[in-house]
């Protein structure tokens, strides 16, 4: 994975419901994204990793006792689509 830190876009509002899923809501444009548990946790662990995906994905791969190069891969398609979804933004 290459080293990414990204932000949510302004207006964008998260909401996770009681089964685990994440709705993301875009003020701007209206989109709305439904993620799965899975990427719900993702969601989670990059915000309390302000942004880094390398970090938030290593933190869910020993939580999961998952493989690292798995999770960092699924951490970097998730945020690929988030961020092409005008969800996230990666910052430099």
């Amino acid at each position: 994975m290459r080293v990414k830190r990204v932000k949510s876009r302004a207006g964008v509002r998260a909401t996770v419901f009681a089964d685990g899923t994440l709705r993301l809501f875009s003020e701007q444009t209206a989109a709305e994204c439904v993620c799965d548990t899975e990427a719900t946790a993702m969601w989670i662990a990059l915000r309390r990793h302000d942004g880094e995906c390398h970090a938030a994905a290593d933190m869910l791969a020993d939580l999961w006792g998952s493989d690292a190069a798995r999770v960092r891969a699924d951490m970097e398609h998730l945020v690929d689509s988030l961020c092409g979804g005008g969800f996230l933004d990666v910052q430099h």
